[in-house]
């Protein structure tokens, strides 16, 4: 048990493709014209869905903001993420 203040509790849900998103890219309106890749500040699993900064971008933009985010990989690894999407 960690001594300390209290963990960060954050609910979360993958959509098909398995990004913290609650959208699959086809859901997100065509075209999808700004994406995020990244690792885990883009997978944002210790916030709320709607509270990452590209959820908070896509609204200010009024458009939708494709997210594909993983916790510890590195750049050739969302290379390879952003070329399968």
């Amino acid at each position: 048990r960690r001594d300390g203040p209290d963990p960060i509790v954050a609910e979360y849900a993958v959509n098909e493709r398995g990004w913290n998103v609650p959208e699959a890219p086809a859901q997100l309106g065509s075209p999808v014209r700004v994406a995020v890749v990244g690792d885990s500040f883009v997978e944002a699993l210790q916030v709320n869905p709607g509270e990452a900064f590209h959820s908070v971008a896509g609204r200010e933009l009024g458009q939708p903001i494709l997210a594909c985010g993983a916790s510890g990989t590195g750049t050739l690894d969302q290379l390879g993420m952003a070329e399968s999407e």
